[in-house]
Formats: C-alpha cells, structure tokens, sequence
C-alpha cells in the first residue's frame, strides 16, 4: 500500500511521534510510505527508518502547498493520505476539494478543539469550529485518537466514516531508551511536554508549591520547551522556588527522567490521548491528573488519581502528597499500556486504509 503522511515538522511531539511509531512499523511491514513535511528538520528525522521517503516543501507555510500537493500524491502514487492538527486537516480536506484527486484523505483528531480555542484569539474561537463542523465530514475518513475526542466530533453533528483509534506506544523503544538515566541525585515530580497554556502550568507550579511545603525533600522536573518558558521562569523566580523547579529544556531522550521520577504529573486543561501518560505507564510510574478527558479516560479504572478540578492548588497538592505514598502497582499499569502497542494499533489504521480503498467504509 501507497501511504502518504503530512507533518509539520520532524520536532518531538505529540502528533510527530504518534507518526514516527506508526510510519516506522508499516515501513517494516512493507508498506511504502512517504512523508510530506512543511519544516524538514527535528530530533525524529534522524531516527526514521531509511527506506521512508522524505518530500519537503519548499516553504513552510501551508498556502504555498496548495498547487503543488496534486502532483506530488500522483509521483508518488499515494493511496492513503493521512494528516493532522485541525489547520493541516481543514487546508487538505479544502485541497482535495479543490483538485477531487482520487487520493484517499484521512484526517486524524488528536484534541477537543473547543477547550484548545478559549486561549485562542476571538476569531479563532469562531471560525475553527464553524469550519470543523462544516468541513470534516467532507474527508473520507476520520480517525480520533480517544472516546472523548470521538464523542466531541459527533456532537458536532460528524459521525459518518470515524472510528477510535488509541495512540501507538513503542513500548520497547521506551524502555531501552529509559535505560539512558540521567545523573541526577535528588527525587523529584515529574512534568514532561509543551510549555503551553492549556497545560495550566502556573496551577503547576503554584500546586508544588503548597506540596514542597511538606515535603521539602522533593523538586519539581519541567521537560519539555514553549512560548511560555520565559514567563514561567519569571513565575518561579518571583516564587522563590529556583532551587526546587528545574528547567531542563527539551529533552531527545526523556524517557530516563521519567524513569527515575516519583510521579509524572499532568495538569492540562485539555488532553485527548496524553502520550507521556502511556509512557509513564509502561515504565509503572505512578500518574496525578487533573479531570482532563484523555487522562480520565486511561486512568479512571483506578489507575492513577485524578483531581477534582482544574484550579484548586492545595487540593491538587494534596492529591500529589497522597499519590506519593500510595503508588499504583507497576506490574498493573505496564500490563494495562500492553494493549497500546504500535504493532496492534498500526494493524488497526491498516484495515481501516484497505476497507476505504475497497469501498467498505
């Protein structure tokens, strides 16, 4: 089979490695596959198996991909296009409108848009969804990456042609990398992602603090990078928490951190299918969560602890101080992520890619 994958770029994330898993293991299954990226550059390039085709675009911005996109899904005789991130998915279903190439579009869901676009800017909030709702259902096919993700579309009166498809985890990637521990001598709470502001990282921060109070013996890891770094730093310095919050910048390899970690802490407003949850879990970290969908719908079988609310930074604490000492059994949540793996759920976007190109779907 012919697929195609668009991303943004090769840079660690969320989307970008939910890709390489799945890119990486149909490339070993014989598939051909190519990917069209808009920013040819990131930590992932150098990792992708050497016989996936890389197509750059020539800018980065997604406009100028607008002529050019037919041509290329005809050189490379692509079958299966699959894309992401409401912008990439709205911008190729309009493409595809435009040119009615034989090209089958997938689009993938990885978020619940209307919690994304409350930290967005009016026109945003607005025109995102008016155009999701009036234009997903012109893909041929939809994937969401969770239940809660499954049901927001569908509320948007788009249920045909989608199914749930969890995010694949290389388990055993995960764990020889884990094995790559950093020197680091103190325990400490673990936060690994984007510094954004649907992470809620300030409630984070504010919440260590109430928790440090009492347990002085722990700080607080940040992995991970974003707009919001600057203002972070300023937030904990004005706190005084310095020595107790780390900034350790993006990470390649964040997997030995979180192996060392007392827990993994999530605090987001919104998460779909929070990867570093799955992660965690396949290395028996414990996790504390705030009610986002994504993380209550993996940990909400008495799996981890998930808070109240979304603001409360002296309950949160609390919850983190009783996550501490009464840590989930690691056989239990590495047994759980097993049925996460990339081998199964590539299997699962394969059949659905044979049932739309035979007409099944």
């Amino acid at each position: 089979m012919h697929i195609g994958v668009v991303m943004d770029s090769f840079n660690i994330g969320g989307v970008q490695s939910v890709f390489y898993n799945l890119i990486s293991e149909w490339s070993k299954e014989g598939h051909d596959v190519t990917v069209f990226v808009y920013q040819n550059k990131g930590n992932l390039k150098n990792r992708l198996p050497s016989n996936i085709k890389v197509i750059p675009f020539t800018s980065s911005r997604l406009y100028k991909s607008f002529f050019v996109i037919p041509n290329l899904l005809r050189k490379y005789n692509i079958e299966i296009l699959l894309t992401a991130k409401d912008g990439i998915n709205l911008f190729y279903i309009l493409n595809k409108l435009t040119f009615q190439y034989n090209t089958k579009l997938v689009i993938s869901q990885h978020n619940h848009l209307i919690f994304e676009n409350q930290f967005n800017k009016k026109f945003y909030k607005v025109i995102i969804p008016f155009l999701i709702k009036n234009m997903y259902k012109r893909a041929d096919y939809i994937i969401c990456v969770s239940h809660s993700v499954d049901l927001f579309l569908k509320k948007q009166g788009i249920g045909n042609k989608m199914k749930t498809i969890y995010n694949p985890l290389n388990i055993y990637e995960v764990l020889e990398k884990s094995l790559e521990t950093p020197h680091v001598k103190y325990k400490y709470l673990l936060y690994c992602g984007r510094f954004s502001t649907v992470k809620n990282l300030f409630f984070l921060i504010d919440s260590f603090s109430h928790f440090h109070k009492k347990n002085p013996n722990y700080k607080l890891l940040l992995v991970g990078d974003g707009p919001l770094k600057s203002d972070l730093e300023i937030y904990v310095n004005e706190r005084k928490l310095n020595e107790e919050v780390i900034f350790t910048g993006s990470q390649s390899n964040p997997y030995g951190y979180m192996k060392k970690a007392e827990l993994l802490i999530l605090s987001s407003f919104s998460e779909a299918l929070s990867m570093v949850c799955l992660e965690a879990m396949s290395l028996g970290i414990t996790i504390v969560s705030t009610p986002c969908e994504g993380p209550s719908e993996i940990l909400s079988n008495d799996l981890g602890y998930i808070s109240a609310d979304f603001h409360d930074a002296q309950n949160f604490a609390n919850l983190m101080e009783y996550a501490l000492y009464n840590k989930k059994d690691p056989s239990i949540l590495k047994a759980f992520v097993s049925k996460f793996g990339v081998i199964d759920i590539s299997k699962e976007y394969i059949n659905v890619f044979k049932n739309i190109i035979h007409g099944s779907n």
